[in-house]
């Protein structure tokens, strides 16, 4: 029961976050850091982050739809998180100043909470037998 729900819930994630950043494109927010490349977006020749994001959370939908295992919720949780990670350093510091949490230590809690979950969510309940 407790897998349907996390399933429910946490398998669309990857493509929801993937639909939110398409706003962050159309609004021109969440700046790069400055660049060189030659895909750099902007009058100050910037990171297209957000598009980052959005490649690497449909390549994690698209492997989390593929898998058949129990623990795909746990697997999409982490998935978000690594790629959270992984963009970040692209990411411009905030104009409003920093965070109170850096979102790689959030996204690191995701990594965690996600791969403990697919580590528990892959065996197979067993009802002990002292439960009455």
């Amino acid at each position: 029961m407790l897998r349907d729900h996390l399933d429910a819930s946490l398998v669309p994630l990857p493509l929801a976050l993937a639909v939110a950043r398409l706003g962050c494109v159309a609004a021109g927010c969440c700046h790069g850091t400055p660049t060189r490349l030659p895909w750099s977006v902007g009058a100050f020749d910037v990171h297209p982050v957000a598009l980052y994001e959005i490649a690497g959370l449909l390549a994690v939908a698209a492997g989390v739809e593929r898998t058949r295992s129990p623990a795909r919720s746990g697997l999409a949780l982490a998935g978000v998180g690594t790629v959270r990670i992984l963009v970040e350093p692209f990411r411009a510091p905030a104009s409003l100043g920093p965070p109170l949490l850096p979102g790689t230590w959030i996204a690191s809690l995701w990594v965690i909470v996600g791969v403990s979950a697919a580590s528990v969510l892959r065996r197979p309940w067993v009802p002990s037998s002292d439960a009455r």
